[in-house]
């Protein structure tokens, strides 16, 4: 398994694969919750990651028009909290 990387920027949710890979997925969990989730798994599977590192910027994820809380509840949904 390997990891990814997790950052927050204008409202979408980016997830990238390991170091130096130039897979990535960005998501709008504000808007479409669900269906973020199933691509952020299916990523998760096909990139066989099983864990995400992140920047600060999701500690701060108000800042980037995000919800905290949302995204606490989406880390749960998909696995990562």
């Amino acid at each position: 398994m390997v990891d990814g990387y997790c950052s927050v920027s204008n409202g979408l949710v980016r997830f990238d694969g390991e170091h130096g890979s130039t897979h990535n997925v960005e998501v709008d969990i504000m808007n479409e919750y669900d269906r973020s989730a199933e691509i952020v798994m299916a990523f998760m599977i096909r990139e066989k990651i099983d864990f995400f590192y992140h920047s600060s910027s999701v500690d701060f994820a108000d800042e980037a028009d995000v919800d905290q809380m949302i995204l606490d509840s989406f880390f749960k949904t998909i696995g990562i909290a």
